[in-house]
């Protein structure tokens, strides 16, 4: 499922921009106690939505107690650059270029966080 969502770096990024913190998917665990070979934490998701949000008021439902980071998938990160819900291309690039692509405009300006959180609002 790697494939299909932004990487870990690219989430933190993205939360530390303020871009809300609900998704599907969250990279959950304990940077600083990772298994021997493991170099990224895990991905988790949760059977019932919300629950797995980032979200304060959600946190307490979500099985592991150290979410990380949202880790947002190709429709989601679609729907934040106002692509809607259709992907072409391999997923795994796909959702790397995405979050690639709103992370410029976060640097640039030409986004806020404000505006991109009015989008996803609209899929929750």
């Amino acid at each position: 499922m790697e494939n299909y969502v932004c990487t870990f770096e690219q989430a933190e990024r993205l939360r530390d921009f303020g871009i809300r913190q609900d998704s599907l998917w969250s990279w959950c665990g304990d940077k600083g106690h990772m298994p021997p070979g493991q170099t990224v934490p895990w991905l988790f998701i949760s059977t019932t939505v919300p629950a797995n949000s980032m979200e304060e008021e959600h946190r307490e439902l979500v099985p592991s107690k150290n979410p990380l980071a949202a880790a947002f998938d190709v429709t989601e990160l679609g729907i934040m650059l106002g692509y809607g819900t259709t992907f072409i291309g391999l997923p795994g690039e796909e959702a790397k270029s995405r979050a690639d692509k709103l992370l410029k405009h976060l640097e640039a300006g030409t986004q806020t966080a404000g505006t991109i959180n009015q989008k996803l609002n609209s899929i929750i």
